[in-house]
């Protein structure tokens, strides 16, 4: 990850007069259960897209047709409290096909497009404004690998009804059909529900649907919502957050810009932005700025970008755990970017298990580029053998650092004190890239990167039906991991034992101190092997799953403080034993 200092506006002022965002519609738009459940609907995600100048209103239902969500009573629910400026987003079809079923099928050339003429017709009664969407496409490919569609005429019958009606049309079918066909037939099943067993509660045995949507795929058509919204000019863009666009103005005007990756780095770059580096906003509507193509894993951990005196952004990433080299691509706008190079960078070292974490800075007087990162060179290093934990590739992590291009010779260089000059500026550097280097291997020891127990999670953190009467909601401060009594419990990360001892609902409790703010609680245990004070490395065992405390059965409650701020601990979750 990396942040990159740039130059500061505020930004213009907008309407402060609210409007409500109605959406009516069916199970691909509707709100879902957050606790153990990886279903979103996309109208779940759109509020993230707006400011506080407009909310968002979800009455989207499961199930429902144009026909049954009036038959229900529910069209007249929302009308009653629509008000002018108000807007309705609407979008069915996907149950309206149901022959089968009376109570939901309509006809497309009839029944189908007389409802949604009714709901145009008395949304601009209130003086309010309709936007009618076409239904979401299905994952569908057949045996050759070429995608179908399966809705027939009822996303031509919302087309009809929007010209005939002259009002705002959002072509989701259009939109999510070449967002499917981009991503391609495996690369698309990321957007849907393809959950392996064992992962969430809701679906213990895993899922397999090209209907309904995951959170990245829900945020990436409530982003293809908004990007219409803009395009069109629909006026409730005045209180959309600031578009993917904007990165551009970002990077002319300045603030922090923050270069990060989610999961193990395979969805691609993600930015935000903060004017004073404690709060931050996303700047890429939640989704990747570049597919990762570089390398054979095709990965994009530890992005790091670097404005250069060229006016390009440089940026250099780690595209594996286990390859020799670093990916690299540049940017005038942080937008577009350059087609993505592999460099070869330690090709030359045959027994190179990896190479990982690449920054760069620029040599001002000799004009030019360094590029520094570390890789593991089993042997390399006798004296530091074993003193750190065990990195990608499976051995001891070292710190290796060269420069891109080499650095320059006596013979480029005009004078015996220009040289002088150069060989002090150099050294230099090297002297301060290898603290930085020295810290960052403290640093790295110090992050929890994997689960401590082998088992499943079968809490997740956030809120939560209390597990004990089901009565109430409660904020689950981390997670709950599954796993047989008495399973080991290994220390995540390098660190100092400074808790362990009975407490309160946690029963049996060990807390470890990693350095730099960062700290993890294990509750519930059966037995602790630690002490106070106790110096433990990543992979120690530390005590054994139980149930003692406030618990429904063996599990370990597992939870990440960053200063003093509880942190999910499955971002962490990049490596296994």
């Amino acid at each position: 990850m990396g942040i990159l200092w740039l130059l500061a506006a505020a930004p213009a002022g907008q309407d402060s007069q609210p409007v409500t965002i109605y959406l009516i519609g069916d199970s691909t738009m509707a709100d879902k259960p957050l606790e153990g459940n990886p279903e979103r609907g996309w109208g779940q995600a759109l509020p993230f897209f707006f400011d506080g100048g407009a909310s968002v209103s979800n009455h989207a239902m499961n199930g429902r047709s144009s026909k049954s969500f009036i038959d229900e009573g529910r069209w007249t629910a929302v009308l009653a409290q629509l008000k002018a400026k108000d807007y309705v987003f609407i979008q069915f079809g996907h149950n309206d096909e149901k022959q089968e079923d009376p109570a939901r099928y309509t006809d497309p050339q009839s029944t189908f497009q007389r409802n949604l003429e009714r709901f145009v017709t008395e949304v601009r009664g209130k003086d309010a404004t309709p936007v009618l969407l076409t239904p979401v496409m299905r994952r569908r490919f057949d045996k050759e690998g070429y995608f179908y569609d399966t809705h027939g005429k009822y996303p031509d019958a919302v087309r009809q009804a929007a010209r005939e009606q002259k009002t705002a049309l959002i072509d989701l079918h259009a939109l999510t059909e070449k967002l499917i066909v981009k991503l391609g037939e495996d690369g698309s099943k990321k957007l849907f529900l393809w959950i392996p067993p064992g992962q969430y509660m809701a679906c213990p045995d895993g899922r397999q649907d090209d209907t309904h949507f995951s959170a990245f795929g829900a945020t990436e058509v409530a982003r293809l919502v908004t990007d219409e919204i803009r395009r069109q000019e629909i006026p409730i863009r005045q209180y959309l957050k600031e578009s993917p666009a904007a990165a551009q103005s970002i990077a002319s005007r300045g603030r922090y810009l923050f270069a990060y990756f989610i999961a193990n780095g395979q969805d691609g770059l993600h930015l935000a932005f903060s004017e004073d580096g404690l709060k931050w906003q996303d700047l890429t509507g939640y989704r990747s700025r570049i597919v990762p193509q570089a390398g054979s894993d095709k990965l994009m951990r530890d992005p790091f970008i670097l404005e250069g005196p060229d006016g390009l952004f440089h940026m250099v990433w780690t595209v594996s755990w286990k390859e020799r080299g670093i990916g690299y691509a540049f940017s005038k706008d942080l937008l577009t970017w350059s087609e993505q190079k592999y460099l070869p960078v330690m090709e030359h070292e045959p027994m190179a298990r990896n190479c990982w974490a690449p920054e760069m800075v620029y040599d001002d007087e000799k004009a030019q580029y360094l590029i520094f990162w570390a890789t593991t060179i089993p042997g390399r290093f006798p004296q530091t053998d074993g003193q750190n934990s065990k990195g990608p590739g499976g051995s001891t992590r070292e710190s290796y650092a060269q420069s891109l291009p080499v650095p320059v010779s006596a013979a480029a260089l005009s004078s015996f004190d220009r040289y002088h000059k150069a060989v002090n500026t150099l050294e230099d550097q090297y002297r301060r890239m290898g603290e930085f280097f020295s810290k960052r291997i403290l640093l790295a020891s110090a992050v929890p990167d994997r689960m401590p127990v082998k088992g499943y999670v079968s809490g997740p953190m956030g809120q939560r039906e209390d597990p004990f009467d089901g009565s109430t909601t409660e904020h689950h401060s981390g997670l709950d991991i599954s796993a047989p009594y008495g399973s080991p419990i290994r220390a995540p990360a390098e660190g100092v034992v400074n808790y362990a001892g009975q407490y309160e609902g946690y029963g049996k409790l060990v807390i470890i101190d990693h350095r730099f703010g960062i700290v993890t609680r294990y509750g519930h245990l059966s037995r602790m092997i630690v002490r106070v004070g106790q110096r433990v490395s990543r992979s120690e065992v530390i005590g054994y799953v139980g149930t003692t405390g406030r618990t429904t059965g063996p599990h370990l409650h597992y939870e990440v403080l960053q200063h003093n701020v509880r942190q999910n601990p499955q971002q962490f979750f990049s490596h296994s034993d």
